[in-house]
């Protein structure tokens, strides 16, 4: 009885031990299959849906699971999204690329510290133009992770808004200026019937450097002109004449200079009356840039029509600038890295190249193409940050401003035998 019992125990050792062997087999088998990117199921009944692991591409199913490798639940996708790179298995690997980390990588196939295999990195579609970048094909399902937006590129009318603080001129320098001016004009003119010789010439040399003194001060031409026939120098830049008529004095960063012309209307605000807007026209622009704020000055009459306006008062003021109709994009597509500005275009099937554009005018939320682009292609202009670092990541050495995994096996491969 004794000896049945043993042999009975015996059995169901073995017969567990042959069970959890086969297990281990099977597991192994389909563990295998996904590190070399084939699909774990033999058949594919599906007609145009698959099932892709979120994190491990390269494990895809014909029906709903779980990935081998990080045990997530597998994402529907649609078969064409799903391919694998034709012909990928006789490719031969870049490197090796951690499953969790993309920054960490290898020359060879190599394991981390869970036993988790390093996925191999082929070349997808060389480098588009642009070293240490390539194209790249993105599913559906992760542009719609990462969150990739499209646009496309147009022609549009291309505003600029210039925002500045604007001071009700309170000038007295100036005003001292005109007179000067006035009062030279008017000898001139006694000069052109005096008897004395060479007094005509003297006359007309003060009277030419009183009127640069008055272009440098920031009048136009035109300006003097209209002074020259006024009875006396503009009261309005000492105190507030009685329509309300002040000027307004505003400095332009050199870079906004070229857009700002004679002419263009200027917004201007109270800080202690909101919802208050006071128009004027720009009459004059200074000639010299000041070297310490590298701003040249504007000058803008306004015509409250109330004594509002004091002299020596601060004011908020816009300009709106109209810079016509340009080859356009939104800022958000477009990447700087210092030396070059980087967007990519979709190509469809979830292809993107990555492009180096030339930038000309910046507009409010748009930037003028001057050259890399036409019009009616569509671009990312949003996520390109992450699809630009999938790009470097399969892009050869050099890249821009990320360090790139080519990089990164390089400096791997450097190393002595046996150091991490």
């Amino acid at each position: 009885m004794m000896i049945n019992l043993k042999k009975n125990k015996l059995l169901i050792v073995l017969l567990v031990s042959i069970l959890g062997l086969a297990g281990v087999i099977l597991l192994t088998r389909a563990i295998s299959s996904g590190k070399h990117g084939v699909t774990m199921s033999a058949h594919d009944h599906g007609e145009g849906v698959l099932y892709q692991c979120p994190m491990h591409p390269q494990i895809v199913q014909d029906h709903p699971g779980k990935c081998p490798i990080c045990h997530m639940d597998l994402q529907k996708v649609s078969k064409e999204s799903s391919k694998p790179a034709a012909s990928e298995k006789d490719k031969k690997p870049l490197y090796y690329r951690h499953p969790m980390n993309p920054s960490i990588t290898s020359p060879n196939p190599a394991k981390d510290d869970m036993g988790m295999d390093f996925i191999p990195v082929y070349e997808q579609g060389g480098e588009a133009g642009i070293p240490g970048r390539s194209s790249i094909n993105i599913t559906p399902y992760k542009q719609q992770l990462i969150g990739v937006k499209l646009g496309e590129v147009k022609k549009e009318n291309l505003n600029k808004t210039i925002y500045t603080v604007g001071r009700i001129a309170f000038d007295p320098m100036l005003y001292q200026a005109q007179e000067e001016y006035l009062s030279t004009l008017r000898a001139y003119k006694a000069a052109n019937e005096s008897p004395v010789p060479g007094a005509e010439n003297r006359a007309k040399q003060l009277l030419e450097a009183s009127r640069l003194k008055l272009r440098l001060s920031g009048l136009s031409d035109g300006q003097i002109e209209l002074l020259a026939g006024d009875e006396g120098p503009d009261e309005s830049l000492l105190i507030t004449s009685e329509d309300g008529k002040v000027w307004m004095y505003a400095d332009i960063y050199e870079q906004e200079l070229p857009f700002v012309k004679v002419g263009q209307t200027v917004e201007a605000s109270l800080p202690a009356e909101p919802g208050k807007v006071y128009e004027g026209k720009i009459a004059a622009i200074d000639p010299v840039l000041n070297m310490k704020t590298r701003t040249a000055r504007i000058r803008a009459q306004i015509e409250a029509g109330d004594q509002t306006l004091r002299p020596g008062m601060y004011a908020n003021a816009v300009i709106w600038v109209d810079m016509g109709e340009a080859l356009v994009v939104p800022r958000t597509a477009v990447l700087f890295t210092g030396k070059r500005n980087i967007i990519f275009v979709a190509e469809g099937d979830g292809r993107f190249e990555p492009r180096d554009i030339r930038i000309g005018k910046r507009g409010e939320k748009m930037l003028e193409v001057l050259s890399g682009l036409r019009e009616g292609e569509r671009i990312a202009v949003s996520g390109n940050f992450l699809i630009d670092a999938e790009s470097q990541l399969f892009g050869a050495a050099g890249g821009g401003a990320f360090y790139s995994g080519r990089e990164a096996a390089e400096e791997i491969s450097k190393k002595p035998a046996g150091e991490s």
